[in-house]
């Protein structure tokens, strides 16, 4: 019995050890994309450097990502994607804004108390 506890004991040590590894890769992928993005790039170049964004904001009739009733993408905002740092929960997502032409308009990390 002791052996099933023990085995059992490290197989859960080891995924939640797996789940921070994987969880500080994505934050530092994410750090680092932010960092090296600057506007006028593509929304290709973007999406390779970050991969899939965790929301996508359109700027037509939509609730901002708050939910509110309005969008909080710009006027000259055409699409927002969101990317979601872990360990954060959610109060320090990073974005990206991108223009008609899909070329980076402006990006922020945002921040929330």
């Amino acid at each position: 019995m002791r052996a099933i506890l023990r085995s059992l004991g490290s197989a859960l040590a080891i995924i939640a050890l797996l789940y921070v590894a994987n969880g500080v890769k994505i934050y530092l992928t994410y750090t680092k994309a932010f960092d090296e993005t600057h506007e006028g790039e593509s929304l290709q170049v973007v999406l390779d450097r970050f991969g899939p964004p965790s929301h996508i904001e359109p700027r037509y009739d939509v609730k901002g990502y708050d939910e509110g009733s309005r969008s909080v993408c710009g006027q000259s905002c055409w699409i927002r994607l969101w990317y979601e740092l872990p360990f954060t929960l959610g109060t320090s997502p990073l974005s990206v804004d991108f223009n008609a032409q899909q070329k980076v308009i402006y990006k922020y990390q945002w921040s929330s108390p």
